[in-house]
C-alpha cells in the first residue's frame, strides 16, 4: 500500500519540478522584464488591443490600420486575442498577454498528465512521460510553436493556447474511441460528445496549425477503430 501510495505521487512530483523551474527561471523573467515588442508579440497586442478598442464586444471587424484595411480576425483564430481582451479590462493590455501566455504553458504539464492517463500509462510511465514530453518544450531554440522559444523569443502566443487543449482533446478521443471498442458504450453522446465538440471547436478557433494536428490525430484513432458507431460519430463530430 505505501508503495502504491508513493508511485501515486510519482507524476505530481514531475509536474511540481516542471512548474518549480517554469515559474522560477521562465514566467518571473517574463513578467517583470518583458514588455511585448518582439516578433509575433507586437501583432498579437496589437490585436488585443484593436479588438478592446473598436470592436468590443464584437470579435470580428474591419481593421483599417493596416494593408489599406483587412478583415480583423475573420481569416485568423478570435480565441486567443478575444481571451486577453477578456483579461484586459482588470489587468490591462500587456498584463493580460502575459497572464495568458503563462497560464497557457503552466498548463500544458497537467494536459499532458490527462493525456497519460487516457493512454493508460502507469504512475510511473506517466511522470516519465511528462518529463520527456517537457525536454524538448523548454529546451529547442526553434521555432515550431511547440517551444519557448517559440512562445517567449518569438511572440508565438496562439500555439501555446491551443497546445493543452489539443493534448486533453487527444487524450478525451483516445478514451471514448476505447469505450466505443471494448463494448462498454454504444454510441458517442451526451456529456462525451459535448466535450470533444467544444475541445475542437475551440482548438479550430486558436490556430490553424494546431487544428490539422487535431485532424490527423482524430482521423487516424477513427481509422483504427472503425465501425458503425465510430462512423456515426466521426461524421457528426466533423460536421459540426
Amino acid at each position: 500500500m505505501i508503495a502504491f501510495s508513493r508511485s501515486k505521487l510519482l507524476p505530481w512530483v514531475s509536474i511540481l519540478f516542471i512548474e518549480l523551474y517554469l515559474f522560477l527561471g521562465v514566467f518571473i523573467p517574463f513578467w517583470f522584464h518583458d514588455r511585448g515588442n518582439f516578433w509575433d508579440s507586437a501583432g498579437h497586442i496589437f490585436s488585443t488591443w484593436f479588438q478592446r478598442q473598436y470592436l468590443f464586444p464584437n470579435i470580428t471587424g474591419w481593421n483599417p490600420f493596416f494593408f489599406t484595411g483587412y478583415p480583423h480576425n475573420t481569416f485568423y483564430g478570435p480565441a486567443y486575442h478575444t481571451i486577453m481582451v477578456l483579461f484586459s479590462f482588470p489587468f490591462g493590455v500587456l498584463a493580460s498577454f502575459k497572464i495568458v501566455t503563462i497560464l497557457s504553458i503552466a498548463a500544458l504539464p497537467f494536459a499532458l498528465y490527462y493525456f497519460a492517463l487516457k493512454w493508460r500509462f502507469d504512475d510511473t510511465e506517466s511522470a516519465i512521460l511528462i518529463f520527456l514530453m517537457m525536454v524538448p518544450i523548454t529546451t529547442l531554440h526553434i521555432a515550431s510553436g511547440a517551444t519557448l522559444y517559440s512562445m517567449f523569443s518569438v511572440g508565438l502566443g496562439s500555439e501555446a493556447l491551443a497546445l493543452p487543449f489539443f493534448f486533453v482533446y487527444y487524450g478525451k478521443l483516445k478514451e471514448v474511441l476505447d469505450r466505443l471498442k471494448s463494448g462498454e458504450i454504444e454510441r458517442v453522446g451526451g456529456r462525451d460528445f459535448l466535450m470533444l465538440t467544444l475541445l475542437a471547436v475551440f482548438i479550430v478557433l486558436t490556430h490553424f496549425v494546431v487544428m490539422i494536428a487535431a485532424f490527423i490525430v482524430a482521423f487516424i484513432l477513427v481509422a483504427n477503430t472503425f465501425r458503425k458507431s465510430v462512423a456515426l460519430f466521426a461524421i457528426q463530430h466533423a460536421g459540426i
